[in-house]
């Protein structure tokens, strides 16, 4: 064990792309789904080249999933890209059906849609073992797992969709705090989730980490084994995990965290490894990455 004080972590984890990733590219469904419906798609370049132009525009105007439009739920912010993407294919006097729009909203809310990475359920096999002390791989004595993603409200059912246990608390702004449905009274591999749609910000943005240490906070003050212990949040050092090197690894850094950058099929040996990439400004940044979630064991807070 590392010769530092505090031997908990508060390890949160990007999602899309470090725990999951779509199980067909999203052109390539979103054409097939158009078939079975009567739309015919001349290529999926063509119809790629409309769902970004869709998504960049109701982004836009709408900004955060619609959250601050009255009336517009994500579901709705979501239907509204699907039929302006589309919409260049339809004939004349032919529509986009509700029947498609549900199908893929469907698809893309559960596991239907997505593949969960190999290295995922090996990690959280590993912190299962560790919170029931049976793990001498995990070096930490107690491990709040926390997600903080870029997206909307479907992040949970899709993660529980995968077999994960999903504890229910999530960040609320309209009264500047977490809601939490049911007390945290057993083990779970999510601790809790923070979506850019409930905090209102984004990775990554400062504010989108501190509000995930609010979180750590009402984690360690309801869960029964940190009360016994005798344990607080700043006893835990934090540690973030995606694959985005400036919303998760460099926005991780300006908050004051470790951060490791995910950089699975790259050829990187075992371990945390220093590599250095060029940023989106052109600069070089030196930074720590990982092939594999199972690296993230050999983290030391010293080394970040």
């Amino acid at each position: 064990m590392p010769p530092y004080k505090r031997k908990n972590l508060l390890l949160c984890l990007d999602a899309f792309d470090t725990l999951f990733t779509p199980s067909t590219p999203i052109p390539t469904a979103y054409a097939q789904a158009a078939s079975r419906h009567g739309i015919q798609i001349p290529s999926t370049q063509s119809l790629a080249s409309s769902f970004k132009s869709a998504f960049k525009t109701t982004s836009q105007k709408y900004p955060n999933y619609g959250k601050s439009t009255v009336g517009l739920s994500p579901e709705k912010w979501w239907e509204t890209i699907i039929k302006d993407t589309f919409a260049p294919f339809l004939q004349q006097g032919q529509t986009v059906s509700q029947k498609l729009t549900s199908e893929l909203l469907e698809h893309y809310s559960s596991s239907k849609g997505y593949r969960v990475f190999d290295d995922v359920n090996s990690l959280f096999s590993i912190l299962r073992n560790a919170k029931q002390q049976r793990s001498s791989s995990w070096p930490w004595d107690t491990t709040i797992v926390g997600i903080i993603t870029n997206s909307d409200n479907r992040i949970p059912s899709i993660l529980s969709s995968f077999g994960l246990d999903v504890a229910s608390l999530r960040y609320s702004n309209s009264n500047n705090s977490t809601k939490q449905v049911n007390t945290i009274a057993r083990d779970q591999d999510v601790d809790f989730v923070l979506l850019s749609y409930d905090a209102s910000v984004e990775k990554p943005h400062p504010v989108i980490f501190s509000l995930a240490e609010e979180m750590l906070r009402d984690v360690v003050s309801s869960s029964f084994d940190a009360q016994e212990k005798g344990l607080q949040a700043s006893d835990f050092e934090k540690l973030h995990v995606g694959d985005d090197l400036d919303k998760d690894y460099l926005g991780a850094k300006g908050a004051g965290w470790g951060a490791l950058l995910l950089q699975r099929d790259q050829g990187l040996g075992k371990g945390v490894q220093n590599i250095e990439l060029q940023g989106k400004n052109g600069d070089k940044q030196r930074v720590k990455a990982i092939g594999s979630l199972l690296d993230i064991a050999g983290w030391q807070p010293t080394s970040t």
